[in-house]
């Protein structure tokens, strides 16, 4: 499992970038949830104290006021159990939810989104 989140994180890394690289925070900004990452349970549990919840997703994008919720997985990541609730509810409420595996992924949810890309990642 460790090299799976490590490879999980790097995917992560290059989508930060990459959405960086095209944020307009006049129109659209993002920022990641710091919820994957292992913890003591002292951390673990001041965390939980403060609201920080299972499941919820990696990154929330706001474009013109509109929250949207993305899920990174590696190509062969599956979704934990608090992590499809967290997903089921939000597309309940009628929030967007999507679950990318790339850059390319991403950059398909930014069109979807309607905010242009100004910068690309070379491969």
């Amino acid at each position: 499992m460790a090299k799976h989140k490590h490879t999980e994180v790097k995917v992560q890394i290059a989508i930060a970038q990459f959405l960086a690289w095209n944020e307009d925070s006049a129109i659209w900004t993002y920022f990641a949830v710091p919820n994957g990452e292992l913890r003591d349970k002292v951390a673990a549990a001041k965390i939980k104290a403060m609201g920080g919840r299972a499941g919820v997703s990696d990154i929330v994008i706001d474009h013109k006021g509109r929250i949207t919720y993305v899920e990174v997985k590696t190509d062969d990541g599956q979704m934990s159990k608090p992590q499809e609730s967290w997903a089921f509810n939000c597309r309940k409420r009628g929030v967007e939810y999507h679950i990318v595996r790339s850059v390319d992924d991403m950059e398909g949810v930014l069109k979807h989104l309607g905010i242009p890309i100004k910068a690309k990642i070379s491969a």
